[in-house]
């Protein structure tokens, strides 16, 4: 490692050490719920939705009571509430397709999809280091019995993790990629393009992967999905912490290879799409296509309501982007015909 790297890598280590202590604290000095018959009974609703309405709840998990920080809570765009530990907050929305997640330091996180619920009252919970999920009904009016009203939340502001929930469709809790049970091969009027992730830190949190055409799939650590493409320049792009963009040039009959790096940001992860050289990494090439999971994506979702709505809304992100590579403001590597192999 280089001198110049190591107080920025350093300052990594000790975030996520401290991270993890926060996580196993918060375990270890929280909150349990349980769904309690008297509380359930003595719940009384804020209001009822209509019937093109869907009501939310979100009850963050009690733990270092006065201690936590108090987290964004957004809706698709924009933020609608703040709750700290030991909080709930409830709003009303048209029923749609919606995400729930929320930020914190400019960072999106806990995302939770809450499609097409209309006449219904939803409750979410948060705890650390579980997340984010949906609890049934009972339970979740013992929660908010148990919890403070978070104050009403009368500023406007919009979601800065919005962006990332729609382009790492992954993170919503859908199986959006099943074992690929095939393998693709280039043919005289086609490339294809394999994408692997290495193992990594966090491997568990899936990423998404774009053409300019749209969304190729997510990848956990150790996996790798497979397109096919038409010869010619095509454009790629991830998002972490930022963009990392990739511009390739296709011949037929080839393979390319394309290495999603996911590292540490300051704030979140920082991805590359990393063009490889197939005739010089052949031998790694092999170790993946050999110990890594094919994946792909699942069109059954895919061609649902739920993702193409997403994917519609992804589109204006990709566009921005693909306008920030032409111009230069947004740098892209290189993938050339020779890498192919």
């Amino acid at each position: 490692m280089d001198n110049k790297n190591r107080p920025y890598a350093a300052a990594c280590f000790l975030r996520m050490v401290f991270l993890a202590l926060l996580g196993a604290l918060a375990s270890g000095c929280a909150t349990t719920y349980q769904v309690d018959p008297k509380l359930v009974a003595d719940f009384e609703p804020e209001m009822q939705p209509a019937d093109d309405e869907t009501l939310i709840y979100l009850i963050r998990q009690d733990n270092f009571q006065g201690g936590a920080r108090a987290v964004w809570v957004a809706l698709d765009e924009e933020v609608v509430g703040k709750v700290g530990s030991g909080e709930y907050t409830v709003f009303k929305t048209k029923a749609d397709v919606h995400t729930v997640n929320l930020v914190q330091q400019r960072v999106g996180f806990g995302y939770q999809p809450v499609d097409d619920r209309a006449g219904k009252t939803v409750f979410l919970y948060f705890a650390i280091p579980e997340g984010m999920s949906e609890v049934d009904a009972d339970l979740g009016k013992s929660m908010v019995m148990q919890t403070r009203r978070a104050a009403d939340y009368t500023d406007s502001a919009p979601n800065q993790g919005h962006d990332n929930g729609l382009l790492n469709p992954g993170r919503l809790g859908l199986e959006t990629m099943v074992e690929a049970d095939s393998s693709l091969e280039p043919d005289a009027d086609s490339a294809v393009l394999t994408v692997f992730r290495d193992k990594d830190l966090i491997g568990q949190i899936p990423f998404g992967i774009w053409h300019e055409s749209g969304w190729l799939g997510d990848l956990h650590g150790q996996q790798y999905t497979q397109t096919r493409l038409e010869p010619g320049t095509h454009r790629f792009l991830a998002l972490g912490e930022s963009y990392a963009a990739l511009e390739a040039e296709l011949e037929a009959g080839k393979e390319y290879f394309i290495q999603l790096h996911v590292g540490m940001g300051w704030n979140e992860a920082d991805l590359d799409l990393n063009p490889i050289d197939g005739a010089n990494e052949r031998k790694r090439l092999q170790s993946v296509k050999a110990e890594y999971s094919a994946v792909r994506p699942n069109t059954e979702l895919t061609a649902q309501r739920v993702l193409q709505v997403r994917f519609e809304r992804a589109g204006h992100y990709i566009e921005r982007a693909l306008s920030e590579m032409e111009s230069g403001k947004l740098e892209a590597t290189v993938l050339r015909p020779e890498n192919g192999l």
